[in-house]
């Protein structure tokens, strides 16, 4: 399914969602020599931590992997001028149409075979970014990506939409690297110390291991898959 030739498209709506839900798989393809580009929805200000705060740790985390690009949709400038608040966790007020060409131009100028998203769940940034995801990559377009699969969060724990895997990536070698990548998400391990966590991401690893026969692993939903 990869190899070296391959161009994968992680699409994280927050800083760290890359992480949580495909660090390892992330580690791993870069390691096969496939080119990974991380594209981030929103980086701003929230909580009383700054914007460009997260969007620092996410650069650091993905460097930290070894994607060979990233892009930011909104940071808390664009976000003011162009719609006059903070996008982070309003992402249902901002015009969808602008987040799906968004989307659009990156998957036409970097021309990926498969794109990661996160799983909508609960969260009503996740449910826009999934839902804008599915627009942009619509099989009539003229370029469409061979392959869709959903990654997960933490938090899909709860709500009706739990997460049913039918991939699994064994990251045995790479949970170490997914780990240290964590560690640069020093505002939300703060924040979220229930879920964001070195023990509960490795914990939760580990038990997508033991559903998998691997020691840890990270568990996708497939959309779509050409083979």
């Amino acid at each position: 399914m990869f190899s070296k030739n391959s161009k994968v498209l992680i699409i994280a709506p927050h800083s760290d969602d890359e992480t949580v839900g495909c660090g390892g798989t992330i580690a791993k393809l870069v390691k096969l020599g496939a080119k990974v580009h991380v594209m981030l929805v929103v980086a701003t200000d929230i909580n009383g931590t700054l914007g460009e705060t997260r969007l620092i740790e996410f650069e650091h985390a993905c460097k930290s992997l070894g994607a060979n690009d990233m892009s930011v949709f909104l940071t808390e400038n664009m976000s003011k001028q162009q719609y006059g608040f903070s996008a982070d966790a309003h992402l249902d007020q901002v015009p969808i149409k602008d987040l799906i060409h968004a989307i659009e131009y990156v998957v036409d100028a970097f021309r990926p075979d498969t794109v990661f998203v996160t799983k909508g769940g609960y969260h009503q940034d996740h449910q826009v970014v999934e839902n804008a995801v599915f627009a942009a990559l619509r099989p009539s377009r003229s370029f469409c990506p061979s392959n869709l699969l959903l990654y997960e969060q933490p938090t899909l724990i709860w709500g009706r939409e739990a997460m049913k895997p039918t991939l699994y990536v064994d990251i045995s070698n790479e949970i170490d690297a997914k780990i240290r990548a964590l560690r640069c998400h020093k505002s939300q391990m703060d924040k979220q110390e229930l879920l964001m966590n070195e023990y509960q991401i490795k914990r939760w690893a580990e038990v997508r291991g033991i559903e998998s026969r691997c020691k840890h692993a990270e568990a996708f939903e497939i959309v779509r898959l050409i083979l």
